[in-house]
């Protein structure tokens, strides 16, 4: 491990130590989703269907990976400080990933201050702790290291290099199927062009391996999370969410600080150099991923997006294309800091005020990453916290667990209260897998917030104008602006709780009838609980090999620093 790479690696983890043990990313829109998920596995490994929200939904509607080692971790520590330690490890890894990354288009020394510069990514820290997307987060860093172990197959033809290859791909599709589906493809040509450019004596023969890697980054897709391609196959469309992403940045200033600012920070300055590549051989490729990546990030103010995807651009939200826009542009600043280096006395003065602007870029980064981490924070997305144990209580009591629920005005709140208590809610956090129609037409999000979506009303009155439909019989209000809704629907309040929320509820509502779960093959089931950690144990054990090949003289007790080495080897 280089210098600058073991520096990275350590500012990240004295960076991220007390922002995840502070529990910063509780309060990101995503985390208590991705527990939930979770806490179903930690429930029943092998099923396929959860019916505590939506009246019931099937878990192959996302990849498990991260969900599954977070319900292994668990046990020990606690689902929260399970999900602390994974996002803690995925960052303090994410400096080795995007060395190894860069090292396919730039020096060693270049790579080095690419690490660097990773560690002040102002959408890594937005990502991690204002939207908690951390299955993001995973597979886009094994999509990194795969990008490195692609480069070396495609130079040298080893299969421990394509079996590699192969498992990182698998676990990152395991990890989350939009960076395998939206960045991989792009990743991977960047990095197969630049190769086949750099290597005039296997001209002919880059194409043949390249197409012997597709053919198997495309099936191992396919397997690890075949149950997700067959549970896509049969998607119905919703009506679409608004997102503040897909806005035009240029007009809605709100979109322009979170999805621009925010995510970017000085970092556009990284374009002109991008820019500049398109006439280097070797960097070529990755500005040609570099700026398509960039104008998808900036969601719906380019019309790019409704040009690639259609109708479907309405679905996506883009501050995942501006992560992997940032990484792309990422080993432009480590090649602008490597050329601060003095030839020529009279060169001094000059490289001085570039050691200036570069160290204004890392410092203005790094201010940036810290307040996005504090942002939920600085700039409240949610009500304030509720001690959910009353209502926790209240679900679990007496008879009440035979009905389902409602909360209003809870925010991410709601979540926590759902992987808390085995009672089932007509709401849920995972917008993608509703299957009810009234859900799926409302073009809202959560109905917990409804409200803030459409003030009028309209997409709570099919639950509480007819709750008999769902065997919806409480409801709890954290919000009194919700209260005239529930009256004018023929809701009595029916208690206090200590809290201050208040539980409504409507008499003579059956009860949730007992209907079994679908059927779902039993290879569907072994297959879902065991590919995506088999391919993430694959990729730790055949990595431990390719250290041994490239360290001979390795010990035990060195494996693991030189196994972080080897990410490096170009």
């Amino acid at each position: 491990m280089t210098g600058a790479l073991r520096l990275a690696v350590l500012l990240a983890f004295w960076l991220h130590l007390p922002l995840v043990f502070s529990g910063l990313y509780r309060y990101s829109f995503d985390s208590y989703v991705h527990m939930f998920f979770a806490d179903h596995y930690v429930r029943d490994w092998w099923s396929l269907w959860e019916a505590r929200w939506y009246t019931g939904f099937t878990v192959t509607s996302y990849p498990p990976l991260v969900h599954q080692v977070i319900a292994l971790l668990t046990p020990a520590l606690g689902l929260s400080r399970a999900f602390g330690v994974a996002l803690l490890a995925m960052l303090v890894t994410f400096p080795i990933a995007v060395h190894s990354f860069a090292r396919v288009f730039v020096s060693p020394r270049a790579a080095g201050f690419t690490a660097l510069a990773a560690v002040f990514l102002p959408s890594l820290s937005l990502a991690a702790y204002t939207f908690g997307q951390l299955p993001t987060l995973v597979s886009t860093l094994l999509m990194l290291l795969a990008a490195s172990r692609l480069a070396s197959f495609l130079r040298r033809g080893s299969w421990l290099e394509l079996a590699l290859l192969a498992a990182l791909v698998g676990a990152g599709a395991g990890a989350h199927h939009a960076t395998t589906v939206f960045a991989v493809p792009i990743v991977f040509t960047a990095v197969a062009l630049a190769v086949w450019l750099d290597t005039p004596r296997a001209f002919r023969l880059v194409p043949r391996r390249g197409l012997v890697a597709a053919v198997v980054v495309a099936l191992v897709t396919l397997l690890v999370i075949a149950p997700f391609w067959i549970w896509q196959v049969g998607y119905r469309d919703q009506v679409p969410i608004d997102h503040l992403s897909r806005h035009n940045y240029l007009v809605d200033l709100s979109a322009q600080d979170l999805f621009f600012w925010a995510e970017f920070g000085v970092l556009p300055a990284a374009l002109i150099f991008a820019l500049r590549g398109l006439r280097r051989r070797h960097l070529a490729p990755l500005s040609v991923a570099a700026i398509p990546l960039f104008a998808l990030g900036l969601g719906g103010t380019t019309p790019v997006p409704s040009w690639l995807y259609g109708q479907r651009w309405a679905w996506l939200t883009y501050d995942r294309f501006a992560l992997w826009a940032g990484l792309c542009l990422l080993p432009f600043v480590g090649l602008a800091a490597d050329r601060l280096r003095p030839r020529f006395p009279e060169h001094r003065r000059l490289l001085s005020l570039g050691a200036v602007a570069i160290g204004t870029f890392f410092v203005s980064q790094a201010i940036v990453t810290i307040i996005n981490a504090h942002l939920p924070l600085l700039r409240p997305f949610q009500p304030a916290p509720i001690d959910i144990r009353p209502v926790v209580q209240f679900l679990d009591e007496a008879d009440h667990r035979r009905w389902r629920y409602l909360t209003l005005g809870f925010g991410e709140q709601m979540i926590h209260v759902t992987f808390s208590t085995a009672a089932q809610s007509v709401d849920g956090g995972y917008h993608t897998a509703r299957t009810l129609p009234a859900l799926q037409e409302s073009g809202v999000g959560q109905l917990d917030y409804a409200l803030w979506w459409d003030p009028s009303g309209n997409a709570l009155r099919p639950f509480l104008a007819h709750p008999e439909r769902y065997a919806l019989r409480w409801v709890f209000v954290n919000e009194a602006q919700y209260e005239p809704h529930l009256r004018r629907n023929d809701w009595a309040l029916f208690a206090d709780l200590s809290n201050g929320v208040r539980v409504w509820h409507r008499p003579g509502i059956p009860a949730i009838d007992t209907v079994p779960a679908p059927y779902y093959a039993p290879m569907l089931r072994v297959a879902w609980g065991t590919l995506p950690l088999a391919a993430m144990a694959a990729s730790v054990v055949l990595w431990l090999v390719h250290a041994r090949q490239a360290h001979p003289n390795w010990s035990p007790a060195g494996i693991g620093r030189r196994s972080l080495a080897s990410v490096g080897a170009k």
